[in-house]
């Protein structure tokens, strides 16, 4: 698990969604359907869904159809929550990707991290309304997708009585925080545009981060092939340099021959 330092946040952001649009529109984004520029593709394969379909409106929409709900011109079909702790919480990810399978035990925070956010979200909605979730870890800080149908305990489709004011919203935060607390997590300032600036710096803090990565692989692309080249020349110099050494030795051998044929002749010589 990650470092269990001081001001380490559990991160809660809603979206609501009303139209297919929308959904259709997260549902790229969840499968990666469409480009997405926070994602590293080489890491794209330790995604994972735990719960749904590659068709989110159809996981909607058959929630909707199963529990019998009116649905009004205005409704809110559903909630978007991404659910992430601050970068700090979880360890890097490990250099030899084969080794690490999104789902298996073996990335401790990860883990623990969906089990205790998975049951926080079944309390606050009921399992029965969890339609569709997603665990990112292609991005710099993992995080999970959880799209859940708004019914009530009244068996009516009512988004407002979950995020509906800043109580309630706050309220909300409150709750998460409380139940992640035990992995070393806190709430952030209540009454505070901390709260809701959180998300916004957090995943500036991301961007940030991605863009910085992103030029540095693009300019080591662009130096691979000076590199490949400066790698063959230095390799030519190296087998010149042997060559080299190789015909000096034999010099010197026949040279040393030479003198030590002149000494024989010199001794065996005629003497006045």
């Amino acid at each position: 698990m990650g470092k269990n330092i001081e001001f380490m946040y559990a991160v809660l952001r809603v979206a609501k969604l009303k139209k297919a649009g929308n959904i259709g529109a997260l549902n790229n984004h969840l499968e990666r359907k469409m480009e997405v520029p926070n994602s590293d593709t080489e890491k794209q394969h330790l995604n994972k869904r735990f719960i749904g379909s590659d068709d989110l409106n159809a996981d909607i929409q058959n929630r909707l159809q199963g529990a019998g709900v009116k649905i009004k011109k205005d409704s809110v079909l559903a909630l978007e929550y991404i659910l992430t702790a601050s970068p700090e919480y979880f360890p890097p990810m490990p250099e030899d990707l084969t080794k690490y399978k999104a789902g298996e035990a073996s990335w401790e925070a990860v883990n623990v991290f969906s089990r205790k956010a998975g049951e926080w979200i079944k309390h606050e909605h009921g399992a029965e309304n969890v339609v569709n979730v997603h665990l990112h870890l292609d991005e710099q800080t993992p995080h999970w997708h959880i799209v859940v149908v708004p019914i009530d305990k009244q068996g009516k489709l009512n988004a407002k009585s979950f995020t509906g004011g800043r109580k309630a919203m706050s309220d909300m935060q409150t709750r998460f925080a409380e139940h992640m607390s035990p992995l070393g997590l806190k709430r952030g300032e209540l009454r505070s545009k901390a709260d809701h600036q959180s998300v916004k710096k957090f995943y500036a803090g991301i961007n940030a981060k991605m863009e910085v990565e992103k030029k540095l692989k693009t300019e080591f692309e662009a130096l691979k092939p000076k590199l490949v080249e400066t790698e063959k020349k230095l390799q030519e110099q190296a087998e010149l340099i042997s060559k080299l050494h190789k015909t000096i030795d034999k010099k010197n051998a026949q040279i040393l021959g030479l003198e030590i044929d002149i000494n024989k002749a010199q001794k065996s010589g005629p003497r006045l």
